[in-house]
């Protein structure tokens, strides 16, 4: 959902999740190698969770792959309750204090976004980014035409795009069991003054 113009701007798309809310949500949605520990753990989340995911992403654009990729999704599972990461030998210092920060296990502890634009490595990357937007705000669009849809080729797209309508249940089995594995280790990380962020049995 984040797309990518000819001149490097990223545009954030589909809020069809968002909402606005004073309570912890419990919705479950994502996709596995970007899911927050809150989300698996299933101890409810807020806003929180998204700063894991800037976490995430900010580490992909940098190595070109996700912080906890593996192709066993209970592996997955795991480092990511463990906040397991390795960083290349070639990862900028400055990002990897910033990544650290905004991958951390206890959502309240994660850095808020306005710490993360006044961060030394964002800063650094300013002038980069400054150039980009302005380039973006006077490009001009190709057509002011409305395009012309196909509704045999959308089908024939959703249909190609199939949802297995247990995964979510696959995934929740998955958890337990690496749960029961991990518990000991995680809970390590768990403030004790958060009763909430404790694993559920």
């Amino acid at each position: 959902n984040i797309l990518v113009n000819h001149e490097d701007v990223l545009k954030i798309a589909d809020f069809g999740w968002a909402a606005y809310t004073d309570v912890l949500r419990t919705t479950f949605c994502g996709t596995m190698d970007y899911l927050s520990p809150e989300m698996i753990k299933a101890t409810g989340h807020d806003h929180n969770l998204d700063i894991w995911t800037v976490g995430v992403l900010l580490y992909e654009f940098l190595v070109g792959r996700p912080p906890f990729q593996s192709t066993n999704h209970t592996i997955v599972i795991e480092k990511i309750l463990m906040c397991s990461i390795n960083f290349p030998a070639n990862f900028p210092p400055p990002a990897i204090d910033l990544v650290k920060r905004l991958l951390s296990l206890e959502p309240k502890l994660r850095l808020p976004l306005e710490d993360v634009l006044r961060h030394p490595w964002v800063l650094g990357q300013q002038g980069y980014a400054a150039e980009a937007v302005a380039s973006a705000a006077t490009a001009q669009p190709q057509s002011q035409q409305q395009p012309q849809l196909q509704p045999q080729l959308l089908v024939q797209q959703a249909v190609q795009q199939p949802v297995h309508p247990q995964m979510q249940q696959q995934i929740y089995q998955q958890v337990q069991q690496v749960q029961q594995h991990v518990q000991p280790q995680v809970q390590q990380h768990v403030q004790p003054q958060h009763p909430q962020m404790q694993l559920q049995q």
